[in-house]
């Protein structure tokens, strides 16, 4: 599939402006299939927007449930504040919250609402008493007008916004949480637009979008700094708003992100953390320092009968003296999975009781200083390295 207009401005002058040959083309949990991968091109639209071009089939991308986010405790915590952000301020307790699969939300606002419908693209229901279920998605789902509409971290998903705002217009009310990218950009986290963030979404350009079709931000909340909480609500006094894309620095980013892997020295018994789409792009940038043909023989056999890496005859750890061991991760629905696209599993936190010299390989993203701690507690002679661009 490709994006032939930008989703923010509805433009159609779109330039390449970075590329990331044979990515994997999701990191949901592998299947009896065989991994694919694809091209992941970024173009910069006339208003600045940096979004992907190439998009993946979402029956393809979000055909297994995956990365269900209720586990740790950054997340757990975020669930309860978007929860009390709508009782809060919603008007209305008919609601209807699209891509709500992991069921969290349902089970915090069910019985403070009269209705609480889920629509998601997973087939997967969470089977919650009082909760409609229909599998659907929200690009195209005929949204009744008198539901509320809740989205937790799904706005950045989308492939056409425009056409989802074009279709809910009859909905007077909207709550949104999405990441928040410009902090993610400030901190040069590891991975924020991916081939499920399909593009840069930060608070100019999310008010801008929804004041194109009538709807003005009546209530905001700053989640720490991770999440952005929106209630949007229809309104005949829309002021303008000037986006503010800033397009040079994320290419920039792109750039010195790449830079930064060319030089990295590792170490023997090395795990990167966390896994999910961060690990992932750390086991990309890191897989192409292939040396030693011993190990990329004993990776070879370690790749699971049910899996075959396209585009190369072998899958080799990085540089001539290292040895990654896998993923760690603290969300238990990633736990004892390989990830897509490499031959890796991930491992819960306890898994580094079993070394008394261990490197771990620290992503920089929201959840560095949780992860870091944990760990510590449980491996207190664990060295960090810390990748930042």
């Amino acid at each position: 599939m490709i994006r032939k207009n930008c989703c923010i401005c509805n433009n159609d002058n779109l330039e390449t402006v970075y590329s990331m040959k044979n990515y994997p083309i999701t990191f949901g949990a592998p299947t009896d299939s065989e991994d694919k991968f694809a091209d992941i091109n970024f173009v910069k639209c006339t208003c600045g927007v940096i979004q992907l071009l190439n998009l993946i089939d979402p029956n393809i991308l979000y055909e297994n449930s995956h990365n269900n986010t209720f586990n740790t405790p950054t997340w757990k915590a975020h669930h309860i504040e978007f929860s009390n952000f709508i009782k809060k301020y919603s008007t209305n307790k008919t609601l209807l919250e699209f891509g709500g699969y992991s069921g969290i939300l349902a089970k915090l606002l069910v019985d403070w609402s009269d209705k609480y419908s889920i629509v998601d693209l997973c087939d997967k229901n969470p089977n919650i008493e009082n909760v409609e279920f229909f599998v659907g998605n929200c690009e195209t789902y005929r949204t009744p007008s008198n539901s509320t509409i809740i989205m937790s971290h799904l706005f950045e998903h989308l492939y056409n916004s425009r056409l989802f705002l074009e279709n809910v217009k009859e909905t007077n009310e909207i709550f949104i949480s999405i990441p928040n990218m410009n902090i993610a950009l400030d901190n040069k986290n590891m991975s924020f637009i991916n081939n499920e963030h399909t593009y840069f979404i930060n608070d100019s350009i999310i008010r801008y979008l929804f004041a194109e079709f009538s709807y003005e931000c009546v209530n905001f909340y700053e989640f720490k700094t991770h999440s952005l909480f929106y209630h949007f609500k229809h309104s005949n006094n829309i002021k303008q708003v000037i986006i503010e894309p800033r397009t040079d620095e994320l290419i920039n980013y792109f750039l010195k992100r790449e830079l930064q892997f060319k030089n990295i020295q590792l170490h023997n018994n090395i795990f990167i953390v966390p896994g999910g789409h961060l690990g992932q792009i750390m086991y990309y940038f890191l897989k192409d320092k292939k040396e030693n043909t011993n190990q990329s023989a004993e990776l070879r056999h370690a790749v699971p009968s049910n899996s075959s890496i396209l585009e190369s005859d072998s899958v080799s750890v990085p540089n001539t003296d290292t040895n990654i061991l896998g993923f760690l991760d603290n969300d238990i629905t990633k736990q004892n999975l390989r990830t897509y696209g490499t031959p890796l599993l991930t491992y819960s936190l306890d898994k580094v009781k079993e070394y008394s010299e261990l490197s771990v390989l620290l992503i920089s993203s929201p959840y560095q200083d949780e992860l870091k701690k944990q760990l510590l507690e449980l491996n207190s002679n664990i060295k960090f390295i810390s990748l930042e661009v």
